[in-house]
């Protein structure tokens, strides 16, 4: 099978269904390793557009165990900044469905930072092995449902030994966040990256999402409590961009070294402390990535009314009763 890709990320007209057969052949048992190798490389080499990484992003859901669930909503950073942050976008999946929202977090164990969301989740005893006959009725319990990304979306082991060959950054590190089997229709995406960012705005658009996709000027994939976030909101096909400073919305000084930790179980445990309302400087900051959920799904008019919802889920400890259900 030929490689149908313009180079520079040009896309052709049916550059998304190209992608998608592509990529359906490369996890198929026809394909050799060679052209796994080949494709990494051109992933590696290339800038894509968005067309071609929804293709490729469709026929790994397609592979999946899993059925799409409407309704549903994701929180997720593509990891990697190296700063170490709490587990913010775990901790903020986890209240927004103490708020009432339908939650699939899809996740895995650290592969870029020394803590991953799939670690944090085992450490506040939520049991990531089941099967796909329990994952409704974990969610229908609890608004929240969290899924480890190999034990569902089996393709991605098809390109293990390739990625470990090539050693660099490809376009899987690009599709872990929008391969979540249950295809939520509203995402809320983290990079460190703002070009990062920006492509998965486009690709929320042409996949119909409603969204915000968001890129710290510090590096953060996170929405930054110390300085400017970039954020892409889309609705309806169309993207809006604005900036915004995390301690306009907070109303407090933030110091960073109260929200991270390189020790993987200090980590949690300060973690946990911030979404049981025990450390307010990290409670702040869960609060903070928590608000553009609220606003997406319509929840609170705009980021600072949305912050105060969270931060008074969190205080009244209406989200540290939500947690310990989940993994009841």
């Amino acid at each position: 099978m030929q490689t149908d890709y313009e180079g520079n990320g040009q896309a052709s007209t049916n550059a998304e269904e190209d992608a998608y057969s592509r990529m359906i052949h490369l996890v198929s048992g026809s394909a050799t390793e060679e052209e796994r190798d080949e494709f990494l490389r051109y992933t590696a080499d290339n800038k894509l557009s968005a067309q071609e990484i929804t293709g490729f992003s469709r026929a790994i859901r397609s592979r999946s165990s899993l059925s799409p669930v409407p309704g549903l909503m994701d929180i997720v950073g593509t990891g990697g900044d190296g700063k170490n942050t709490v587990n913010v976008s775990t901790a903020s999946a986890i209240a927004a469905s103490s708020l009432g929202i339908r939650v699939a977090k899809h996740g895995n164990r650290a592969i870029t930072s020394r803590h991953g969301s799939a670690d944090f989740m085992r450490f506040l005893g939520y049991d990531l092995e089941f099967g796909q006959d329990q994952a409704l009725m974990r969610l229908n319990r609890s608004n929240f449902i969290y899924l480890l990304a190999p034990h569902f979306n089996t393709a991605f082991s098809t390109f293990s030994e390739a990625r470990k060959r090539i050693g660099r950054r490809t376009v899987f590190n690009i599709m872990g966040p929008i391969t979540n089997p249950l295809d939520p229709d509203f995402m809320i995406l983290g990079s460190y990256n703002l070009d990062t960012a920006d492509i998965y705005s486009q690709v929320l658009a042409i996949g119909s999402k409603t969204g915000a996709c968001f890129s710290s000027e510090s590096g953060m994939d996170e929405i930054s409590p110390d300085g400017r976030t970039h954020i892409y909101y889309v609705r309806d096909g169309r993207i809006s961009k604005s900036v915004i400073n995390g301690e306009s919305v907070t109303g407090e000084r933030a110091d960073i070294a109260e929200i991270t930790e390189p020790d993987p179980v200090k980590c949690f445990r300060k973690t946990l402390d911030g979404l049981y309302g025990r450390n307010l400087h990290v409670s702040r900051f869960i609060a903070l990535n928590t608000a553009p959920a609220l606003v997406v799904r319509n929840l609170a008019r705009n980021l600072e009314d949305a912050y105060e919802m969270a931060m008074q889920a969190i205080t009244s400890g209406i989200v540290a009763d939500h947690a310990r259900r989940i993994v009841e």
